[in-house]
């Protein structure tokens, strides 16, 4: 749910809250596992398009389960005209 958090706090402007939110990520992932689809989700609502372009690759090698929606997710939509979006939907047989 942090990811998801640091989302909702990127996209209502609060990035300073959104950064505590990556910080705790951060600071978990030295312990245990958090799935780089979480840092995807809260870099989704940043504007920091090269973060969530790393995140998303990674997701992509862990094979994560959400990625398969990546054509159709809505909160997407604004990296879709990137080319590295549509390099990663290609490669996942997903392209548009």
């Amino acid at each position: 749910m942090l990811g998801y958090l640091g989302w909702a706090y990127g996209l209502s402007d609060r990035k300073a809250e959104a950064q505590k939110v990556l910080d705790e990520l951060r600071k978990r992932a030295k312990q245990e596992d958090v799935q780089s689809v979480v840092f995807l989700w809260a870099y989704t609502g940043l504007d920091e398009n090269d973060q969530f372009f790393k995140w998303l690759q990674k997701a992509y090698e862990e094979r994560s389960t959400d990625l398969p929606w990546s054509k159709i997710e809505p909160t997407w939509d604004r990296f879709r005209s990137d080319p590295r979006f549509t390099a990663l939907l290609k490669k996942m047989g997903l392209e548009q």
